[in-house]
């Protein structure tokens, strides 16, 4: 069995696209926990007029996504956790196509995703399956594409990470995921498992100094490990990119500045990791 959580705060627009996007499953031996976590809309009951026994609808006071999805694993029943935002969508043979792959000697697999947004939808398929020994290396060379809703991963390897970090409201799984590329290894799988939403107009609401919080919080990890410091430095860049695109100028003046200052040394490095592993990065190749 597999514990499916969403954690879920004033998203009565879509949440019932997504609940059914799980219900529709080809496999079909899960359990779906809703985390509320203290929303004001219409989110609570839209999800209570949804039939299906293998729904739990949990409450709780607001205390960001961390907390939910943490939340949601301390009640789960299951093994095997995976986590869905409220917005995004599972194709239908997503748990299936992850299941299949589970066994004894891997805790972590994962898979392929769907960017959609108004205009467009784009595929990302790994470039690489099976077993990866080192994935955070994978990962910076963009071989392997793992986020928080396309990976099942079990509960005893999740806890002992110590699930996602309270402290941070953005980007909180990026923080996650270093941790567990950077300690295990994880079966990848060619297929396409959800659809993610790609929503410039909820980013744009965004008005508290999440660069900066997201920043103290990974320079308060080790990252001894090159990779990992390309990978930080790489998000920074996605969301410089990210905010000039929805012209939010000050925040990525903001971010522009966070980066400067925290990775100074760190840009000066890129160069000579590019140009150690360009050709490995130019030609696609795998090594484990």
């Amino acid at each position: 069995m597999i514990s499916v959580i969403i954690p879920l705060y004033n998203k009565a627009n879509c949440i019932k696209r997504t609940i059914q996007s799980v219900l529709s499953q080809s496999y079909k031996d899960f359990e779906l926990l809703i985390v509320d976590d203290g929303s004001t809309d219409e989110s609570k009951n839209i999800v209570l007029s949804i039939t299906d026994s293998r729904i739990r609808y949990i409450y709780k006071e607001n205390g960001g996504v961390s907390s939910a999805r943490n939340y949601g694993a301390q009640k789960a029943n299951s093994k095997w956790l995976f986590f869905l935002d409220a917005d995004d969508v599972l194709l239908p043979n997503a748990l299936h196509s992850l299941v299949s792959n589970c066994n004894e000697h891997c805790q972590i697999i994962s898979g392929g995703f769907v960017v959609q947004n108004e205009n467009s939808k784009i595929n990302k398929i790994p470039r690489v399956k099976g077993l990866i020994k080192n994935p955070l290396r994978q990962w910076w060379l963009k071989n392997i594409m793992p986020r928080t809703g396309n990976l099942l991963l079990t509960k005893e390897l999740f806890f002992s990470l110590g699930g996602f970090d309270e402290r941070v409201s953005y980007n909180e799984d990026y923080g996650f995921l270093l941790k567990m590329l950077s300690t295990y290894e994880i079966f990848i799988v060619k297929d396409l498992i959800m659809v993610y939403t790609d929503d410039n107009k909820s980013l744009s609401t965004r008005r508290t100094p999440l660069e900066s919080e997201f920043g103290n919080y990974m320079c308060s990890l080790s990252i001894e490990n090159i990779y990992r410091r390309v990978l930080i430095y790489q998000q920074y860049i996605f969301t410089y990119k990210r905010r000039l695109a929805i012209g939010d100028k000050d925040g990525a003046i903001k971010v522009k500045n966070e980066l400067n200052l925290r990775f100074s040394l760190l840009m000066k490095y890129t160069a000579w990791i590019m140009s150690k592993f360009s050709s490995v990065y130019n030609k696609k190749i795998c090594l484990y």
